[in-house]
């Protein structure tokens, strides 16, 4: 098969989730997939390089065009051009769209969708207007509709999208993500390259209000003075981020984006990670922290619940003394800590990128 892959959210400055996703699962299919072609459609005025590991027997083969983010949503939206098999010069079988985007396609053409959440459509009050209009224009219901298939990252995604899009179970599978490698085994001290005091609760993520960063905030000033711990809160400014980091105050400290280098050490260094969202589609943070042997305290709403399935503290984001109880249990108690981590190989071995390359090809091939 001739396969185009829209990598356009590997451009992004500070590597997102869905960028995560997109650079494991292409380096995961280049490893098992001896057969097929890969065209990769990427657009900047500033192509920011993209480094995929080298590929097996799998034909790669990398295109992209000169014209502004703005310039090519505008065409694609309003005038239905340029098509993107067009610009790649190819017969595509299929194109497999990894997050909801601007996209013309000619005729006949399997589209395939992976749908990470739809928290814009649950909450729409947690994004800026500018944000609401983007998702509007976009018409993201349209574009699951008119999806050959679609891959949801967990069992809470498919259902939000059954309930909000309607549409049929038979077209959605569910293929979780998977944690790469590197958050397993390693090492370092990155205390002094933050500084960062000795003992500390870490958040990493966007700042934004969907992660419930003010609740974090009220609980742990609810319990700072029964426990040594800072609060440490990192992660590139969203939506509101300056209202929400206006909240912090003695032992709490805000670093910036934390580059992917740095992401191992830092969980590492942390005693408890702290991600009491509102919503997530996946969650990516809490695997990541708990694979890299740091105990969680997460939201049970969402996808968490499912995706870390008894291996963290769960709590209701909405109930700050919730949170603030199962850090202080973290904190001072060693026993409920190692049970937890007792739980967390055969809960990541569900998270494999080659099983899930492995079900993305079978599931395309269907």
């Amino acid at each position: 098969m001739k396969i185009g892959f829209d990598i356009r959210p590997l451009q992004e400055s500070k590597k997102s989730g869905v960028g995560e996703y997109v650079y494991e699962l292409l380096t995961a299919l280049f490893k098992i997939d001896t057969q097929n072609e890969y065209f990769l459609f990427s657009n900047a005025k500033n192509l920011k390089k993209i480094d995929l590991p080298a590929q097996g027997n799998a034909k790669v083969i990398h295109k992209h065009f000169n014209l502004s983010n703005k310039s090519l949503n505008f065409q694609l939206k309003f005038l239905n051009s340029p098509k993107i098999d067009q610009m790649l010069k190819e017969k595509l079988d299929v194109m497999i769209f990894p997050n909801i985007n601007f996209y013309s396609l000619s005729p006949g053409i399997k589209k395939i969708l992976v749908v990470h959440d739809l928290s814009y459509e649950i909450f729409p009050e947690f994004y800026s207007a500018k944000s609401r209009l983007w998702h509007k224009i976009i018409n993201a219901k349209k574009f699951c509709q008119n999806a050959d298939q679609i891959i949801a990252v967990s069992k809470n995604t498919k259902k939000d999208v059954q309930n909000i899009f309607k549409i049929n179970d038979n077209k959605i599978k569910v293929i979780y993500p998977g944690i790469s490698d590197r958050f397993k085994s390693g090492s370092g001290d990155i205390k002094e390259k933050y500084q960062l005091p000795e003992k500390f609760i870490l958040y990493l993520g966007t700042i934004e209000p969907r992660k419930n960063l003010i609740g974090l905030i009220s609980s742990f000033e609810k319990i700072k003075e029964n426990i040594p711990h800072h609060l440490v809160i990192a992660g590139a400014k969203g939506y509101q981020a300056d209202k929400i980091l206006n909240h912090l105050s003695e032992r709490m400290h805000y670093i910036d984006y934390v580059e992917d280098s740095d992401k191992l050490a830092l969980y590492k260094s942390a005693d408890i990670f702290a991600f009491p969202s509102f919503y997530e589609g996946f969650g990516f943070p809490p695997l990541e922290a708990l694979a890299s042997g740091t105990p969680v305290v997460a939201s049970h709403t969402g996808s968490l619940g499912e995706v870390l399935e008894g291996a963290a503290l769960l709590v209701n984001p909405y109930k700050d003394s919730e949170i603030a109880q199962a850090i202080k249990n973290f904190a001072t108690n060693s026993e409920l800590r190692n049970q937890l981590m007792e739980k967390k190989e055969k809960i990541l071995q569900k998270y494999s990128w080659e099983e899930n390359a492995r079900q993305f090809l079978e599931f395309m091939q269907n």
